[in-house]
Order: structure tokens, then sequence, then C-alpha cells
């Protein structure tokens, strides 16, 4: 009896490991970086006034709460804290609007999150980088991520 238990208890933690290990593998990730998929058709003034609102309204394009903005230098840059799946996030944000860069810090971490827009092609580029500017496997969602560049793509549109 005690043999058959514990082959059955095996057998559903070989089970359950299987399916996390499965909805796990479904979920593309972004890995090196990720491009929008369509030429954002708008002044280069409008995708940088939807790139700052996506960093000062985060809420608006990803599935954050409590963003709270501080320590702001106009047109270069400001700390801040948003919740992201029950733990705060704190970012220095550094703004470059000559390169269409925008350069996320997380405190006390070796991660960085570029924002950056290619005028020549019209498209949107992210991805994750070490604080040596190397740029790494970044395990968010793609889709999530794709879904924020489509929400800046959609605000810069708006008004042209």
């Amino acid at each position: 009896m005690g043999y058959f238990v514990f082959f059955f208890l095996l057998y559903d933690f070989k089970a359950l490991a299987m399916a996390e290990q499965q909805a796990n593998h479904d979920i593309e990730i972004v890995g090196m970086g990720v491009q929008s998929t369509t030429p954002i058709k708008a002044s280069p003034d409008r995708v940088w006034a939807a790139m700052l609102d996506k960093m000062y309204h985060t809420e608006k394009y990803l599935p954050v709460s409590n963003v709270k903005i501080t320590d702001e230098i106009p047109d270069k840059g400001f700390h801040r804290e948003m919740t992201f799946h029950g733990k705060v996030l704190r970012e220095n944000i550094y703004l470059d609007k000559s390169r269409f860069e925008v350069r996320c810090d997380v405190i006390d971490e070796d991660v960085v999150h570029m924002n950056v827009y290619h005028p020549d092609t019209g498209l949107l580029e992210y991805w994750e980088e070490n604080k040596n500017g190397e740029r790494v496997s970044w395990r968010a969602p793609k889709n999530v991520v794709l879904a924020a560049m489509e929400k800046t793509k959609q605000f810069a549109e708006a008004d042209e």
C-alpha cells in the first residue's frame, strides 16, 4: 500500500512539474529585445510625447499601480516608484530626446530597461541590459511589452 501511495504521489508531482513547465514554455519572453511590429505614423515629437506619457502614467500601458514620480529634473529625468505584482519597483528614469531614448535604471538591481524610438524606421525597440550597457535576456512576457508598444503608438498617432 505504501509503495502505491508513494508511486501515485511521485506521478502527481511529475505531472504537476510537467504542466508548470508547459505553461511557462507557452509564454514567449522578450529575450534580447523586441521591436514594434508596425511603424508609427506620427511626428518624432508626438512619439516622444507618447514615450513620456508611458513613463509618467505607466499604469495606462502596463499592469502596474501606485505610480509615484519624485525628484524631477525637467527634460532630464526623475525617480519613479510603482507596484508590480505586489512588489515595489524603484527606478531612476533618464530621458534623452536627442536620441529618442528612455533609460529606466532599477535601483538595487543590475537591471536597466531601455525604450528607444528609431525615427528612420518609425519603430520602437525595448530591451533589458545590465548597468555596464550589455544586453541581457529579458524574461518579461513579450505580449505584454508589445501591447505597451501598441498603446504608445496609439497615443502618438491620436493627434496626427
